[in-house]
């Protein structure tokens, strides 16, 4: 059986409903880390993973106008609360990217 890869994992993912996407992501949290107060929520995950690479191409650009739009919207706002926006993307970082940039870890 070949394995399966992040980015046909994440086309797979896509495909599902949001409510399905938030489940999947806390069940895949609870499972691959232990309880964690650093660790994003399911919620606040899935946003991150959902706006990846708009926030990915803010980056690479230097586009911080970019990045405090999506930390100024209402969904962001919604999941995170007053959580500052480098404090959440640290997190997402932590939560999910290992050190090459390419990659997230992924079991799945």
């Amino acid at each position: 059986m070949e394995s399966m890869t992040f980015d046909r994992a994440y086309a797979i993912i896509r495909q599902l409903s949001i409510d399905d996407q938030h489940r999947l992501l806390e069940t895949l949290q609870a499972e691959l880390q232990p309880a964690d107060e650093w660790a994003l929520q399911g919620p606040q995950l899935a946003f991150m993973i959902q706006h990846h690479d708009e926030i990915e191409r803010a980056y690479q650009a230097g586009e911080m106008a970019a990045l405090g739009q999506i930390a100024a919207s209402e969904e962001y706002r919604a999941v995170f609360g007053d959580m500052p926006w480098d404090e959440a993307y640290d997190r997402y970082e932590e939560t999910w990217w290992v050190d090459d940039d390419d990659f997230f870890r992924s079991t799945l």
